[in-house]
């Protein structure tokens, strides 16, 4: 967000552009443990790519995209140039939520202004918070219709992060949650389910009250989803970074087709409304624990559904499958049945923490070979 805690939304903002930013953790490809080696890879890549707040971590942006298939070519170029820039450094890099085993005091703080100053405002958190998330942004061009969006997909968010859980290791053990991620970021302030803002003014006053309170400016915020008003985006963050890119690629997808949705249909149509914020916050902590096993309720006071969250999953790839590829759409359904924590745990019953970190960081980068089919070749390796 922008160095101010009010803004104009973007005169020249488009509807249904799609931009993502992926996090990812830098390993040695041997033993799976966590390398400070950012300035390293940094030093090897053109653009697009940042620095993040520990040394171990890095980010990469795709550019603004115009379509769905543009988004997978520019997510494995992406991956293909980070893992050739970490290669060089003898790294390698892994798509998981947090690191397995090791301890987050170990971790390198990432030498900024920015970074020391969010360092002191939250003490020790920062290291236990220090996680790895995909964001998914989509254009919408009027600031009115960014806030309804953004409201209702408060009730989707249980769904889409049961499909995406990917941490259900750290510190050398299983947590008994699948997204030990999102728990971790619960402990710093203005993260998690947002509040409802009910209209751009709503938001304004609630921004305007954050900062009165000492928050520097927007980026300090970290809601699930948040209207971004210097993109002009709805931003959902709520996803565990994905090892395999088309599990990446099938959230960010249907990410795109769902805020299609909610634009063309009235709140009246939204199957997952529920009317008690209490019950959204159970089923958000369900997803939490239990991925797609977790169970959902959803519906109005008297009139509640109670299901897996799986089942949900299934029907919210039949509600978009019109607007998506039948591969995506397919592979939204696996997501349902089976998310990448549970590929971890199996890779932990394996070969322990070690073995499925270094699983996940050999995903991270064969995938984009498969993504692309076999007769385009993606070079992740470095030069010999």
């Amino acid at each position: 967000m922008s160095d101010g805690m009010a803004w104009e939304w973007p005169r020249d903002g488009s509807t249904g552009t799609i931009g993502v930013e992926e996090e990812f953790l830098l390993v040695n490809p041997a033993t799976g443990d966590p390398m400070p080696h950012i300035e390293s890879v940094m030093s090897c890549t053109a653009g697009r790519v940042t620095r993040e707040f520990v040394q171990e971590l890095v980010e990469s942006s795709t550019p603004i995209c115009n379509s769905r298939d543009e988004v997978l070519e520019a997510l494995v170029e992406l991956r293909a140039q980070l893992a050739r820039g970490a290669a060089l450094s003898g790294s390698a890099i892994a798509g998981i939520g947090v690191h397995a085993f090791a301890a987050p005091e170990s971790l390198t703080l990432t030498q900024s202004d920015r970074y020391h100053h969010m360092s002191g405002a939250l003490p020790w958190t920062w290291r236990e918070a220090t996680t790895c998330g995909m964001h998914v942004h989509i254009g919408v061009a009027d600031r009115d219709r960014a806030i309804d969006v953004c409201d209702r997909l408060r009730s989707y968010l249980p769904v889409l992060l049961a499909m995406s859980v990917n941490s259900p290791l750290w510190r050398g053990e299983p947590t008994g949650m699948r997204s030990v991620r999102t728990a971790l970021r619960r402990l710093q302030p203005r993260t998690g389910m947002p509040p409802r803002h009910g209209s751009w003014e709503g938001f304004s006053r609630r921004m305007r009250a954050l900062a009165q309170a000492g928050v520097p400016d927007g980026s300090w915020v970290w809601w699930a989803v948040r209207p971004h008003p210097t993109f002009g985006t709805a931003e959902v963050r709520v996803f565990d970074t994905q090892s395999d890119v088309r599990n990446a690629h099938a959230l960010a997808a249907a990410t795109s087709a769902l805020v299609e949705h909610l634009i063309e249909t009235a709140d009246d149509d939204d199957p997952f409304t529920v009317y008690d914020d209490e019950l959204l916050a159970e089923s958000w902590y369900n997803a939490m624990r239990d991925g797609t096993d977790g169970l959902h309720v959803f519906g109005a006071t008297g009139q509640l559904t109670t299901q897996r969250l799986g089942e949900s999953a299934l029907e919210l790839a039949e509600l978009l499958e019109p607007r998506l590829d039948e591969n995506i759409a397919g592979r939204l359904r696996v997501l349902a049945l089976w998310p990448e924590a549970n590929m971890q745990l199996h890779d932990f019953e394996r070969s322990g923490c070690s073995g499925a970190v270094r699983a996940a960081a050999d995903r991270t980068t064969s995938s984009c070979t498969a993504a692309l089919g076999s007769h385009d070749r993606v070079a992740t390796e470095a030069p010999s």
